[in-house]
C-alpha cells in the first residue's frame, strides 16, 4: 500500500525481519528504506548520465 501511495519500491525491505513492536520502530524502518531508495535512484540517474555516447556514423 505504501509503495503505491508514494510511487516507490521497498527493494531492500526485509519482509522476513522482525515485525516492528511499535510505531516508532516502523517509522525508523520506513525512513531507512526511503533513504536507500533515494540512494538507488541517485545511482541509477548517475549511471544513466555517465553512459558513453553512441558512436556517430558519418
Amino acid at each position: 500500500m505504501l509503495e503505491a501511495e508514494f510511487s516507490m519500491e521497498f527493494d531492500g525491505f526485509d519482509r522476513n525481519a522482525k515485525i516492528p513492536a511499535n510505531v516508532s520502530e516502523m517509522a525508523d524502518a520506513l525512513v531507512q528504506e526511503y533513504e536507500q531508495y533515494c540512494l538507488r535512484q541517485a545511482r541509477n540517474k548517475a549511471a544513466q548520465t555517465n553512459k558513453a555516447p553512441e558512436s556517430i556514423s558519418d
